[in-house]
């Protein structure tokens, strides 16, 4: 049985990991000052670093067009038994409306099955790299196919900003943290994502406090037995707390393979410098808590 992956540049897959599974990711569009750029492909994390903090820089970021999600279908289609396609939440991204739409257009549909991971960012990514390896290890279609649904319900993404300004000058996600606290500038938030919702469930002002929280969310839910164990670390600008991140990790979890990355500039456009994500596969049905944050 052979499978072929389509997904999204929002899933920050490292190009080394891209090539050896022979994954197709279809880029997103930034705007910088009206001007369209490929996230990827013509514009890179390091770039958006340039120019983040320029004042009178505008930004803005979009779904690939389902035309190119149709290109990529058919540059497989003829080569697989089938294409398994993982794309970040509806909440949050009209991505996977593009890509059905493109496969509504190809001449057996079927043979597409789309998935809604119910993550962006690096949690999409280990959907992503997760789903290539089953797929080298499973020879039946009906089984793969449950695999990749256990991963979308269990994948988690733990995160913290370093200030809230990118989030409420974009407007991308309607968090209103200001609402929720005084002074809002001056918290670290600690925010989690999985099954297409977020969660604000701490706030604390101290970035080392925020880093302690992190690990210790992730210690208390991850599940072992999920198979890969790979936990993925992404940042815009702030690697030394990627370093001591992912030596908390190795200490506690040594089993685990970390893969690291730049955040997604369509991403890091609406945060800002000082993002920090922890992606993993954590406990099924585990009690998230803190408050459900509306887009």
């Amino acid at each position: 049985m052979k499978v072929g992956i389509v997904t999204d540049s929002m899933g920050e897959l490292p190009i080394e990991l891209k090539k050896k599974y022979s994954i197709i990711v279809v880029p997103g569009d930034i705007y910088i000052d009206g001007e369209r750029y490929k996230s990827g492909e013509n514009f890179f994390t390091k770039d958006l670093s340039k120019i983040i903090t320029e004042k009178n820089k505008t930004f803005r970021t979009g779904a690939p067009p389902p035309g190119e999600y149709y290109n990529a279908y058919s540059s497989l289609i003829d080569d697989v038994d089938f294409i398994i396609s993982l794309h970040p939440p509806r909440k949050q991204t009209s991505a996977i409306n593009s890509a059905n739409t493109a496969i509504q257009r190809m001449k057996d549909p079927s043979r597409i099955k789309l998935f809604e991971t119910g993550v962006a960012t690096l949690g999409l990514g280990l959907v992503v790299i997760a789903t290539a390896i089953s797929a080298q290890q499973i020879g039946d279609e009906s089984e793969l196919l449950s695999q990749v649904q256990k991963y979308c319900q269990q994948i988690q993404v733990i995160g913290t900003l370093d200030s809230l300004k990118y989030v409420n000058k974009t407007g991308r996600i309607s968090i209103k943290i200001a609402t929720m606290m005084a002074d809002a500038l001056s918290i670290k938030p600690i925010l989690i994502m999985r099954n297409s919702d977020i969660f604000l469930v701490d706030r604390p002002r101290k970035r080392e406090k925020a880093l302690d929280i992190m690990v210790n969310l992730l210690s208390k839910s991850i599940d072992t037995n999920i198979k890969p164990n790979i936990v993925g670390i992404s940042d815009f600008l702030c690697k030394e707390d990627s370093k001591l991140m992912k030596q908390e990790i190795n200490k506690y979890f040594p089993q685990y393979q970390i893969i690291e990355g730049d955040a997604d500039p369509m991403i890091a456009a609406n945060t800002g410098p000082g993002l920090l994500l922890i992606a993993y596969f954590a406990l099924p049905n585990k009690d998230i808590g803190g408050r459900k944050i509306n887009f």
